[in-house]
């Protein structure tokens, strides 16, 4: 979902939602009505409208599971015309054909961050067989000559105009591909669903023979690919939808280069230009600005198969957010001493000096770059700097022009010409002390604490505060050097900035603006929260109202019954695309069973029923459901001896001798994915091996299989789960590496390092932990400081549970006292357990009345606390908190405040678990 981000950003200022709300602002058609959504359902027919697309289908016709389909792609300016023929043409041949409902959800679609591969459609027809496709296509691309539209590539392209052809589904339906993620499929013609790829390149299945009066236009596409650049491409360095972006080498001389494409029709943005406009803009500046150090020198421009390249000089080196954080001591040590955080500063204050210049050269020659950002400065090795993509630089003499693109937390749309890279320059500033202060762009007022924070943390230059002050803070002209000028005495409603903080008040006002943001009239969301509840309905227990309910119960923060009413009703009118724990059918169960809904948790789970294929992981495949089902088996803590002590046990739960059987099952095909190393196992066969290894940690990786197998042997007493689990945690440590700051962190080769919850070290102390309360491993209990400093340093992009902050609180909280040691206390679905924060009020004996804890150990973890709520915007006078990215707030569990609530109540010292299937540690 990431490439989808920018799609549901558009309706809503402070939350992501659906492209179809989208009612106006930057970039909005107010006209964009088709002419065809005004026409009156033909006789005969039947038209639905499900998101952005309407269907048209003669009533009683079947609809074939999949087959060629033919896609038109549109311009803006001739979308409604194209449209109407498409109509007419399908209408009076009883074709069925769905369209997008209007221009604006054209734009939406063929933006530059849209998924590239579908990019650009605006209908799509569906003939009934291979004779009927040649005739739409014959007789369509007569009427359609010559009329403009993007390329779609995933499609074949039929002749010059906007026809394009692709096999694929009619209809949705779901399988698990070879990672073991619920993908859209197709049926092979032995009756097995495998999954429908949608990828950004011609690739019909190899069962599909392609039709005759199709090949001479594949010819025509393959000789079109393989016209002979210049250059010899060596690796992409971004893709986008308006194209790649490329290191190569000139082939006759060896020169580095990088070259850019645009795709004619791609790309569009808020001003309607296409990514080709654009690139002669950058054209444009890179001339104007020949011969300054650090500013690309512009080689070459050619067009190859229709598609504009620039060739431009390579600038070696790191993007700036790259080398800020593997030099910010916050980001990479613990414990940084003041000498390194000196000079880390000096190095930071020389580069970002360096910036200005570069910048201040630009200006001089009447440029503005318009893009200014940390994605797009490189520090070169000597860390003298380079700007880089200039797509978006216009003459500063145009008063009027805003740019159509900027990134979120460093443009201005009320700034114009040399002022928008002199405020983006101040967000530069602050950003490389603190990577996360873009979040001012949805709290304009934040900017204050954030640069007192910088200046108590970081020797900065005395001017700087006034200077960012004076270029970001909303409506100001503070030019003192003084951080104290910079309070604002409202934008603290809690006291979060006071000596002393009431962290039961923060805790409320985190539940009261969960509670706040919900929307029940609503059917397809109850909390606002990450992108991924636009693909489930809103239900699940990541992204959705059942993880929300449930840690608003847990924490103490109450049961609404209004709320639940809605999850039993969405559960009841939604059919829930995947079986996963997090993401799917397994957490509601379990959500419904916790809040009592006992009938319809097993109704739910009669109706989808576990599947034979999935991943391993807790996220989205086995562990998780065999967590669930072990869950909903009955009590624990069964007399020793495993399996065969089973028989004569009484069910204490209905259904519940069938859901051990079927968690045992699951264990089973675990164990023996944990022997292989090979989370292949697990899937089920028909598949092709997996191309990526598991993202280690709790949620995707080896741990959440171990945490599962703990759980089976505390359910069984066979310690053959025990065996399994520790060696399965070994498989995600064989990930981890040793920082020079002696973390232990689990590493994405060449990419980045993870110390988060999902992925990362944190879920893996957690489950080593769990183990531990069980049986002693030398590996896992000398692994676990190690595991435990990685999540200690204070500054991480984003706030959340999953891959932020608020989970490396919640494992230090629960873990920093020892809490390896054998003492924990059993499960949290240990009956007696009270999983409420109001089971012990005050937290636990000897903290302060807050329910905070005391002494050193007390100290820094409100120091955690209070980096974890820098994060904190207002939302109607309550506390909120940003989602991925920082792009929007969100109130799920993985992303957003209902996480952050959980991770605060576990540093609340009340013993309670802040996730499933962890033990409780009781009174502390």
């Amino acid at each position: 979902m990431q490439d989808m981000m920018q799609i549901y950003t558009l309706a809503d200022p402070l939350f992501f939602e659906e492209p179809t709300r989208w009612s106006g602002g930057v970039g909005f058609i107010g006209d964009a009505g088709l002419a065809v959504s005004r026409e009156a359902v033909p006789e005969g027919w039947v038209r639905k409208e499900r998101g952005v697309w309407v269907s048209l289908r003669p009533a009683g016709q079947a609809t074939a599971e999949q087959g060629w389909k033919v896609h038109l792609s549109a311009t803006l300016d001739n979308a409604d015309r194209l449209c109407s023929a498409a109509w007419d043409y399908c209408v009076g041949r009883g074709i069925p054909f769905k369209h997008l409902r209007d221009r604006n959800m054209l734009l939406v679609f063929n933006a530059k961050y849209s998924p590239r591969g579908s990019s650009g459609k605006l209908v799509t027809i569906y003939p009934r067989d291979e004779e009927e496709l040649r005739a739409v296509l014959t007789d369509l691309s007569a009427e359609l000559e010559g009329e403009p539209g993007p390329y779609i590539l995933s499609d074949l392209r039929w002749g010059a105009g906007p026809l394009f052809v692709r096999y694929g589904g009619f209809i949705e339906m779901t399988c698990v591909d070879e990672h073991g993620e619920t993908v859209f499929a197709i049926r092979h013609p032995d009756g097995t669903l495998l999954p429908d790829r949608r990828r950004p390149v011609f690739d019909p299945p190899k069962w599909v023979e392609l039709p005759e009066f199709l090949r001479p236009h594949l010819d025509s596409r393959r000789d079109g690919a393989g016209a002979e650049l210049p250059y010899l491409v060596r690796r992409a360095l971004h893709f986008s939808n308006a194209g790649g972006v490329y290191l190569a080498t000139r082939r006759t001389d060896g020169r580095e280069v990088v070259l850019k494409e645009a795709r004619p029709h791609t790309a569009v943005d808020a001003n309607h230009q296409d990514a080709i406009t654009r690139m002669a803009r950058e054209s444009w500046a890179l001339t104007a600005l020949r011969g300054i150090p650090g500013i690309p020198e512009l080689y070459d421009e050619l067009d190859v198969a229709g598609h504009r390249f620039l060739v431009e000089e390579y600038m070696d080196g790191q993007p700036l957010n790259v080398w800020c954080g593997t030099a910010h001591p916050w980001v990479t040590r613990a414990e940084p001493t003041e000498e390194e955080i000196a000079s880390y500063t000096r190095r930071a204050v020389r580069v970002a000096d360096r910036i200005e210049a570069l910048i201040g050269a630009v200006h001089e020659r009447g440029v503005v770059f318009g893009d200014l950002h940390l994605g797009n400065v490189i520090v070169r090795p000597d860390e003298s700097v380079a700007l880089v993509d200039f797509e978006l630089a216009f003459d500063a003499t145009d008063a009027d022009w805003r740019p159509g693109l900027s990134a979120t937390g460093f443009g201005s749309r009320n700034k114009s010409g040399t002022d928008r890279d002199l405020h983006a320059l101040a967000a530069v500033r602050l950003a490389m002390f603190l990577p996360y202060s873009k979040i001012t762009a949805l709290q304009p007022d934040k900017v204050h604490g954030f640069v007192r924070m910088m200046c108590d943390g970081f020797p900065v230059p005395q001017d700087w505060a006034g200077t960012i002050l004076s270029h970001l803070a909303p409506g100001s002209s503070v030019s003192t050097a003084s951080p104290a000028g910079t309070r604002r005495p409202d934008e603290d409603p809690v006291g979060l900035d006071e000596p002393v903080v009431d962290w039961g008040a923060v805790r409320a006002s985190l539940a009261k603006g969960i509670l706040g943001s919900a929307t029940p009239e609503r059917e397809d969301r109850l909390f606002p929260g990450d992108v991924h509840q636009f693909l489930s309905g809103g239900l699940g227990f990541a992204h959705g109202a059942a993880g929300v309910l449930w840690a608003l119960d847990v924490t103490g923060h109450g049961r609404h019954p209004e709320h639940e009413r809605w999850l039993i009703d969405a559960v009841g009118r939604t059919v829930p695309r995947r079986p996963g724990f997090y993401d799917g059918t397994a957490g509601l169960v379990y959500v419904l069973d916790h809040l009592g809904y006992r009938d319809e948790a097993a109704e739910l789970l009669d109706r989808h029923p576990v599947p034979d294929r999935a991943n391993i992981s807790m996220f989205s495949g086995f562990a998780g459901i065999g967590a669930a089902l072990a869950h909903l088996s009955g009590e624990r803590g069964l007399a020793p001896g495993g399996r065969d002590h089973l028989a004569g046990e009484r069910d204490r739960a209905p259904g519940g001798r069938d859901h051990l059987t079927a968690a045992l099952a699951i264990a089973d095909r675990l164990a023996d994915a944990v022997r292989r190393g090979d989370p292949g196992t697990a899937r089920g066969p028909g598949l092709p091996a997996p191309t990526r290894p598991v993202e280690p940690g709790l949620m995707r990786g080896w741990c959440g299989v171990a945490l599962f197998l703990i759980r089976m042997f505390e359910r069984t007493g066979d310690p053959g789960h025990l065996d399994h689990a520790a060696l399965a945690v070994g498989l995600d440590l064989d990930r981890c590496v040793t920082t020079a700051d002696g973390g232990l962190v689990a590493e994405e080769a060449g990419v980045r390092t993870m110390p988060y919850l999902d992925v990362g070290s944190a879920g893996i102390a957690l489950v080593a932990d769990e183990f531990l309360a069980h049986r002693e491993d030398d590996r896992l209990r000398t692994s676990l400081p190690g595991l435990l400093r990685a999540c200690r340093t204070r500054v991480a992009l984003q706030s959340d549970l999953f891959r932020g902050t608020a989970g490396q609180v919640a494992v230090l909280s629960r873990l920093a006292d020892g809490s390896a040691d054998g003492s924990a206390n059993g499960s949290a679905d240990a009956p007696g357990n009270d999983t409420g924060e109001n089971a012990h009020p005050g937290g636990s004996p000897g903290s302060p009345p807050d329910g905070s804890r005391s002494g050193p150990e007390g100290e820094a973890l409100d120091r955690r606390l209070r980096d974890l709520c820098r994060h904190a915007v207002s939302f109607r006078g309550h506390l909120a908190f940003p989602g991925t990215n920082g792009f929007r707030l969100s109130m799920d569990l993985a992303t957003g405040g209902a996480g952050v609530l959980l991770a605060m109540s576990q540093a609340a010292g009340t013993g309670t678990p802040f996730l499933p299937f962890f033990s409780s540690r009781g009174e502390r």
